[in-house]
């Protein structure tokens, strides 16, 4: 059977078709240049760096604050430093496909994760911190030590980076053959799904279920302390007002300062606990 000129040219034409149609992940086109979001990230980079720079500053030459409850805030204070001088910058290059070699691409990726991650983690480790400080003072030194502390900030830092393999390990669209290193085309979805349910919701709800904890605590704390204040404030009212009338016999007087001593405190825990 022979093939006519036609068919032939016929079939060509579909097979260019479905070429053009079918890119892979690695030669997409990027997304045109935002200048607004570029400057809102450079201004969000800046702060990130002066500010936790400042803190790490402040803790290295000032000996004072280098007592246990501080471990967990300079362990923040360190990714979110390097969140700034390192993530920030390293995600603005791939959003215009940098780099575009196969492992540069591969490892800039992966350490935008880590310290994402380790970011994530720290904040969840001082929130704990927090919480066993607010709601169990009295068991706060013996829960809470310096070795504890450290085992737990390392803890944080290498679930991180344990979070983090999978992609550059197996999920991904990496090829040797790269051309650009755009972060949607090269993450698999299927880890920033395991990403998100694995390591950003379990935080998010642990840490609001704590600092809800926190308030309702503070709140408790606050209020004892406004009724132990009204007490002491009645009880020295009524001896000054004992003291100044020279007997306890005059119980107009002393009723009347009680009163008024009593509504003063009233509108203090009004103002205090709304």
């Amino acid at each position: 059977m022979s093939i006519s000129n036609e068919d032939f040219n016929v079939t060509g034409f579909y097979d260019d078709e479905v070429n053009a149609t079918t890119v892979s992940p690695t030669q997409q086109q990027l997304p045109p240049i935002d200048v607004l979001y570029y400057m809102l990230e450079v201004m969000l980079s800046i702060l990130a760096v002066v500010g936790n720079f400042v803190v790490l500053l402040a803790y290295a030459c000032n000996r004072r604050l280098r007592i246990v409850s501080h471990y967990h805030l300079i362990s923040l204070a360190l990714s979110d430093f390097m969140m700034g001088a390192i993530t920030i910058p390293l995600w603005l290059a791939a959003l215009q496909g940098h780099p575009k070699n196969h492992f540069s691409c591969l490892f800039a990726l992966s350490l935008i994760m880590y310290i994402d991650l380790a970011s994530v983690f720290s904040l969840l480790v001082m929130t704990f911190d927090r919480y066993i400080y607010i709601c169990w003072p009295l068991h706060y030194n013996v829960m809470v030590t310096s070795r504890r502390s450290i085992i737990s900030i390392i803890a944080s830092w290498s679930l991180s980076a344990i979070f983090m393999l999978p992609m550059p390990l197996k999920w991904n669209w990496s090829s040797p053959d790269l051309t650009i290193c755009y972060f949607v085309n090269i993450v698999d979805m299927k880890y920033l799904v395991f990403v998100f349910f694995a390591c950003i919701l379990p935080p998010i709800v642990i840490m609001t279920f704590m600092y809800i904890h926190i308030l309702v605590e503070v709140r408790k704390q606050v209020s004892i302390y406004i009724n132990n204040l009204e007490f002491s404030f009645i009880i020295h009212t009524v001896k000054i007002t004992a003291d100044f009338t020279g007997f306890y016999g005059k119980n107009s007087t002393a009723s009347t300062v009680c009163t008024l001593s009593q509504i003063t405190v009233k509108f203090t825990k009004f103002l205090l606990l709304p």
